[in-house]
């Protein structure tokens, strides 16, 4: 019944607003022109949301046109390539460096040094090809940055590796050299 009143009352608006145009009048549905756009608005008998009134048409002309064009474009990539050859350090100077797992190691005890991170990660992985070095900090519990050979990356990223409370993050260069910039 409220339905009933709801579609008479809006009938009468279309009336005034738009003269010498019907705007629909049966019960069933009402047409109504708001906003450039038709919407159908049933007569609702149950609660199932298949019956809410939906937009069916516009007449905004951007809307109407499904020749859109989507943007896309293809990155060039990079092409890197790595050298797989015998390097013979005694004939040339020239070889490649071992490629490296760079971190950040944080929330230590302040008078930690990066001796102590050495030596504790040798004694750990009985490797010696890591390197340490202390980087500036806010707070006062000093901050590390350490490399590591790749092949420690899966051990290195355990938390069981690391002492309690330690935080372990990668480094990154970005983020430090834009601190660190002269300007």
């Amino acid at each position: 019944m409220a339905d009933h009143n709801k579609n008479e009352v809006v009938q009468k608006k279309l009336k005034q607003t738009h003269p010498g145009q019907n705007p629909g009048s049966d019960k069933k549905s009402t047409e109504l022109h708001k906003h450039s756009a038709v919407i159908i608005q049933p007569e609702i008998k149950s609660t199932n949301s298949s019956d809410i009134p939906k937009v069916l048409a516009t007449s905004n002309p951007r809307v109407e046109k499904e020749d859109y064009k989507t943007v896309s474009y293809n990155k060039k990539k990079k092409s890197i390539i790595t050298g797989c050859g015998n390097n013979i350090p005694t004939v040339h100077k020239f070889a490649g460096v071992e490629k490296k797992l760079w971190l950040r190691i944080g929330r230590s005890l302040p008078n930690t040094t990066p001796a102590d991170l050495l030596e504790y990660m040798q004694a750990k992985t009985n490797d010696d090809k890591f390197e340490c070095t202390q980087i500036e900090s806010k707070s006062k519990h000093p901050v590390f940055k350490v490399g590591a050979p790749l092949e420690y990356k899966d051990i290195l990223y355990q938390p069981d590796f690391w002492p309690k409370n330690i935080q372990v993050s990668r480094f990154r260069f970005q983020n430090f050299f834009r601190k660190h910039s002269v300007s």
